[in-house]
């Protein structure tokens, strides 16, 4: 959970792929894929519930978040002697074992306790967020088509934001603070990594941001849910928190793209399974990018 979504540098002189990028979702886009008026997509709750249980359902997930975070990254806290104990002006920097622990321990601590709570809090719970086994076949259906817009988008946002970077001349990491530690780690290390990154943390935090925080946003502005406007209102907002949560500023305007694909086709379909199809393909797409870019 303590990893955000993987960022990759794009270059903006691969122009063809760029080209490609642009066309394919513009093209799927001509054809009805994205609809602006039409994003009210089915109900996530009924007239008995209220929207402060929402609430707390989602602050119950960001405790469980930062706590489960903190306590697996000390757990596996190596043990400091005398002799290597830094100063104490110096913060000690977390070692790749602990942010594959955090990351781990996090995702399926708050996924579990956000299942949970759908399970025994709310009257079909998970049919509301749109994480039921019923609607996993259709959920993978409309993934794949969305993947092909969303994913395209992202790398072109990705590519304006590194030209942007270039020209301003500020320099930054190409790969997330985890996988830079994890070059030379152990193949334990790295597969528990790719796991988390590409199963765990899509399901933990499209549960927390999509099927919380957004349905929460979205049901405190309007109470009926039925505004295009309020959804859209809901969408941004959530994104933007979405992306505070992933601290590089570098890595901030792509994040923020996806965010608000992952929102769009929440809202519009309902369903918590094409958002994390999307996000576990995101993930997946720059960790094999990292993986051949420091293999070469």
């Amino acid at each position: 959970m303590s990893i955000p979504p993987l960022l990759a540098q794009a270059d903006l002189s691969d122009w063809p792929i760029i080209l490609i990028a642009i066309a394919v979702p513009i093209a799927l886009l001509f054809v009805g894929v994205f609809r602006g008026r039409n994003i009210v997509g089915p109900a996530r709750l009924d007239q008995t519930e209220r929207v402060s249980q929402i609430w707390g359902i989602f602050c119950l997930g960001l405790l469980v978040w930062l706590f489960s975070q903190s306590l697996a990254a000390e757990m596996v806290r190596p043990q400091q002697t005398s002799a290597t104990t830094a100063p104490a002006t110096q913060p000690a920097e977390n070692t790749p074992r602990q942010l594959v622990a955090a990351s781990v321990v996090s995702a399926i601590a708050v996924s579990a306790a956000l299942i949970i709570s759908n399970i025994y809090i709310r009257q079909n719970g998970l049919q509301k967020v749109g994480l039921t086994r019923r609607l996993l076949p259709k959920g993978i259906t409309i993934g794949i088509i969305s993947i092909l817009v969303a994913l395209p988008l992202v790398f072109v946002a990705t590519a304006l934001t590194q030209a942007t970077w270039d020209a301003i001349g500020y320099e930054h990491p190409n790969a997330h603070e985890l996988l830079r530690f994890l070059r030379d780690a152990s193949p334990s290390l790295q597969t528990l990594t790719i796991i988390s990154a590409v199963a765990l943390a899509p399901v933990a935090e499209e549960l927390l941001f999509r099927g919380h925080l957004q349905t929460a946003i979205l049901y405190t502005i309007d109470r009926e849910g039925n505004s295009a406007a309020a959804r859209w209102i809901a969408i941004l907002l959530a994104s933007i928190v979405f992306t505070a949560f992933h601290i590089e500023l570098w890595m901030m305007p792509p994040i923020f793209c996806l965010s608000l694909c992952l929102g769009y086709v929440y809202e519009r379909t309902g369903n918590l399974w094409v958002s994390i199809l999307i996000h576990a393909s995101f993930n997946a797409a720059n960790v094999i990018y990292f993986y051949q870019q420091t293999h070469h």
